[in-house]
């Protein structure tokens, strides 16, 4: 097992001598925090590590993974197997840097998060397998289990998450039945976890409140101008419409199903009598389980 080596790969550094400096000379560059969000505490292949970093080139990639190897971050086992096969994990220095990534995350999330330019590689799994990470400071979450789907066929990708003693964290195993189910393709989880909180081409199955909690938990959008001003009130921060005090959402976009949901509202699948119908501003559609049924159900989460 490879696990590091007494000479360190030459990496750009920078002049001054200070710890922050030094920890930015490891892992200050476009990856090294990307990796180690997506290796979080598995030891993973390296045809799926790759899979969980969308515009990574296996060379780029190699480079990186020796140089983290190299720093003591990242342990590499060889198999001797045909074809080879190589498994790479954090070391116990590698897994401190889990907090600080998630907490780039959070800070990206309500900072730098504007509708994706169409430079960039877009793919909402990845997003959403940042989930924990963007809910870590949450610790009051109702209680289940919650599996969120992008796509459908054969590029149907589907995530578990369980929510226990108020905090969500990837399953480690896939339940029965989930307690809700959010679907939906590429562009409608970007739209629901962009800056306008769009959840209209979402579909729902379960429990509506446990959904709509999880989401409206994300960290908020900041909004600035163009010209490096606060959007809104000069020197003051402006809330994107999920945080307007009175709750109520503007009339936005068309939905994808004919009718003209609200922005933040998610649907399920229109039937003949309800694809037309209106709801209430700011509320996801879809029936929930009676109560004292959800809650049997969340309780036997714990």
């Amino acid at each position: 097992m490879e696990r590091g080596s007494s000479a360190k790969l030459q990496v750009r550094g920078h002049r001054q001598w200070t710890p922050l400096a030094r920890a930015l000379t490891a892992t200050g560059d476009r990856w090294t925090l990307l990796i180690v969000l997506a290796l979080s505490g598995e030891t993973l292949r390296l045809s799926v590590l790759r899979s969980r970093l969308p515009g990574v080139s296996s060379g780029v990639l190699d480079h990186h993974l020796g140089q983290m190897t190299a720093l003591g971050l990242l342990s590499r086992q060889r198999y001797r197997e045909m074809p080879p096969r190589v498994e790479v994990a954090l070391t116990q220095a590698g897994s401190e840097l889990l907090p600080i990534a998630a907490a780039l995350a959070r800070w990206g999330m309500r900072h730098e998060w504007p509708p994706p330019p169409g430079s960039v590689y877009v793919r909402a799994d990845a997003v959403l397998r940042q989930l924990p990470a963007l809910l870590e400071e949450e610790d009051d979450l109702p209680n289940g289990t919650v599996e969120a789907i992008v796509g459908e066929g054969e590029e149907r990708i589907a995530h578990w998450f369980k929510i226990a003693g108020g905090r969500l964290g990837p399953a480690s195993e896939r339940a029965a039945k989930a307690t809700v189910r959010i679907e939906g393709d590429d562009q409608a989880w970007i739209a629901a976890l962009g800056p306008d909180r769009d959840y209209s081409g979402l579909n729902l199955a379960g429990r509506r409140k446990l959904a709509q909690r999880v989401l409206d938990s994300l960290p908020r959008t900041v909004a600035f101008e163009q010209d490096g001003a606060l959007d809104g009130a000069p020197g003051h921060a402006s809330v994107t419409d999920d945080d307007r005090p009175d709750g109520v959402v503007p009339e936005g976009r068309a939905g994808r199903y004919g009718s003209a949901p609200l922005d933040g509202e998610m649907t399920t699948a229109p039937t003949a009598t309800d694809g037309a119908a209106r709801h209430e501003p700011g509320e996801l559609t879809g029936a929930d389980p009676p109560d004292d049924e959800g809650e049997r159900r969340e309780d036997g989460e714990d």
